[in-house]
């Protein structure tokens, strides 16, 4: 568990985006409590900043916000790929050179090599979000079923993101009375959260499982599913169940750091 944050403010904001990162650090740091980074473009009133649990590479080359070597990408990334070191040899491949042991650096280079069609390659949990200085386009996703949180507003001020509503409430103007629609479609339909994109709050809004955003000068250009279910052509069977949990728990447990499970006895263990 990691936690991001950032802004893209409208031309002409009278926001003040370093003290906003720092005050979306400060309530989201129980989230990461190795390091804590930020990044701030005053010329373009963009900034991103990150609370890292370091599980991947603990290094320091492994810290975020994190820079592409040519400098023209920035990431800030909560989560984990699984396949990260499949992806990283067929990145090679391309000529992608790595300085670090991370899966954040295979995200960097995936983006700078396949661009938005990286998304369908990627097996994890994950919410990130790619700055690209040259096209000053910010590039959110989050992860196939929405294991990693990701929330968002845009207001007159610009747009902005992070891991948890508290943080994104340190941004001035967003729109924190009740959205009691959403409230009620969860009371009445007996769920135990506000389905998404909705929250509890009528400026606060979820990006959806399986969904990306791309973000220009503090408007959202483009927000698109990437990611449908689809039937499998074979046949399920006992053996491939297990083959595919198998894998799965296989994939699951690379780490640099100590790795522990806890079944909780419920449906979903």
């Amino acid at each position: 568990m990691c936690g991001i944050g950032g802004v893209s403010l409208i031309s002409g904001s009278n926001l003040d985006g370093p003290m906003i990162l720092s005050g979306m650090k400060r309530i989201q740091r129980h989230r990461g409590p190795d390091s804590e980074g930020d990044w701030w473009d005053d010329l373009r009133g963009v900034g991103l900043c990150h609370n890292r649990l370091a599980i991947l590479d603990p290094s320091s080359a492994g810290a975020q916000p994190m820079y592409s070597a040519d400098g023209r990408f920035i990431i800030v990334f909560n989560g984990e790929l699984y396949n990260y070191r499949d992806l990283r040899e067929q990145l090679k491949g391309k000529g992608a050179v790595f300085h670090s042991e991370s899966d954040t650096e295979v995200l960097l280079e995936a983006y700078r090599i396949w661009g938005e069609e990286m998304l369908p390659l990627l097996r994890g949990m994950f919410a990130f979000t790619l700055y690209d200085i040259q096209e000053d386009i910010l590039f959110c996703a989050r992860d196939r079923l929405g294991e990693k949180p990701f929330v968002y507003a845009e207001t007159a001020q610009g747009f902005a993101f992070a891991s948890e509503i508290p943080a994104l409430c340190v941004v001035p103007g967003i729109d924190t009375s009740f959205n009691h629609s959403a409230i009620a479609a969860m009371m009445l339909h007996n769920m135990r959260h506000i389905p998404d994109p909705y929250s509890a709050y009528q400026g606060i809004h979820r990006l959806k499982p399986g969904h990306a955003l791309r973000v220009r000068r503090g408007r959202i250009e483009h927000n698109w599913r990437y990611w449908d279910p689809k039937p499998i052509a074979e046949e399920t069977t006992s053996e491939r169940l297990r083959l595919l949990l198998e894998d799965t728990v296989r994939l699951q447990l690379q780490a640099d750091v100590p790795v522990g499970a806890m079944l909780s006895g419920g449906v979903d263990s």
